[in-house]
């Protein structure tokens, strides 16, 4: 019996060595990045990393001074922004206040050469995706934050971009509001076969809505990888650094001589009452509860060391100023840096 894989997604977007600067100040420095075909990808990084240098200079809003960009095979870095193919949605909505929701979707298709019956059918196809058909004749200044986003990503989708970037969308929201319209942003983006670049800081929504993930430091890609192998295996130590929640310990700890780092998660490591399986021990500064979990903050060596755990698979007397000792499994070991 004959089997068919699915097919290889294709590079769709091609970043090729790009530079660019403020004035005097190198901003990306020969960034080499591939977006596939129908992907969410996710620009991550510290402020002044260069991601949002990055994503205007894909949207043709910020020039390069070097290197090329495709997007389907075409060329696009020698085109005005208006003649890429593409739709942006910025942090603050850059919303029409005196049009309603539906002139909001409107106004960006009027220039297409559809006729009226086309453009309202797109229009009304969009509300109700988005969930503001009952809102269609309200203005911004009447809407929530929450509507006020998704008129912002409606009135880029409706357009059927080829690429769709989205500058820090959600960051502007509260906490839960900004959880479900990150659900629904994936949702769209899926529902659509849209390929989508995310600019955000944040490395929950990060993991949460990208497909892959590429790390940005000072102008340079840190690492791309998807977020399981990003988490599991980083590249170095800014990478394990900056998800915030890894160990990063000298590696002669586990291997005696070996130089360099490792990197062992919270998660991984565990109570090791049976000497043959302990590792180190370590000094107990204090405890913290992270919903089901709890963590015992250490100290060894000079080495802060986090240690997560359930309580009720674990059930000892973890208090400030005890001593305990440690296990981890040596495939939950990734070493960096040697």
């Amino acid at each position: 019996m004959n089997s068919q894989s699915s097919p290889t997604p294709r590079n769709f977007l091609d970043i090729d060595r790009v530079t660019a600067a403020y004035g005097e100040t190198q901003v990306l420095h020969g960034v080499s990045l591939d977006v596939s075909e129908g992907e969410m990808h996710v620009l991550l990084g510290p402020s002044g990393c260069g991601k949002t240098t990055l994503l205007r200079a894909i949207s043709g809003l910020q020039p390069i001074s070097g290197g090329t960009m495709t997007l389907g095979g075409t060329r696009i870095d020698d085109k005005a922004p208006d003649k890429r193919g593409l739709a942006m949605v910025f942090q603050h909505y850059a919303l029409f206040p005196n049009m309603s929701v539906r002139g909001n979707l409107a106004f960006g298709l009027r220039g297409k050469g559809l006729s009226r019956p086309q453009i309202d059918e797109r229009v009304e196809r969009m509300l109700h995706t988005v969930d503001l058909t009952a809102r269609a004749d309200a203005r911004p200044a009447a809407l929530s934050g929450g509507q006020r986003q998704r008129v912002a990503l409606a009135r880029a989708l409706v357009v059927e971009p080829r690429l769709l970037l989205l500058d820090e969308p959600l960051s502007a929201l509260d906490a839960q509001i900004r959880k479900r319209l990150q659900l629904e942003l994936k949702r769209l983006q899926r529902a659509a076969g849209l390929t989508a670049i995310l600019v955000t800081h944040d490395q929950d929504e990060a993991m949460r809505l990208g497909d892959r993930i590429t790390l940005m430091d000072a102008g340079h890609i840190a690492q791309t990888s998807t977020p399981a192998e990003i988490h599991a295996r980083p590249a170095n130590r800014f990478v394990a650094r900056f998800f915030g929640e890894a160990n990063i310990l000298p590696a002669d700890w586990f291997v005696p001589g070996l130089g360099g780092h490792a990197v062992v998660h919270p998660t991984a490591l565990m109570p090791a009452p049976d000497a043959s399986a302990t590792v180190f021990t370590a000094d107990v500064i204090d405890t913290e509860h992270l919903g089901a979990l709890r963590r015992v903050n250490c100290r060894a060596s000079g080495e802060e060391i986090r240690f997560d755990f359930l309580p009720a698979s674990t059930p000892l007397d973890i208090t400030p100023g005890t001593r305990i000792a440690f296990g981890v499994r040596g495939d939950a070991i990734h070493y960096v840096d040697g």
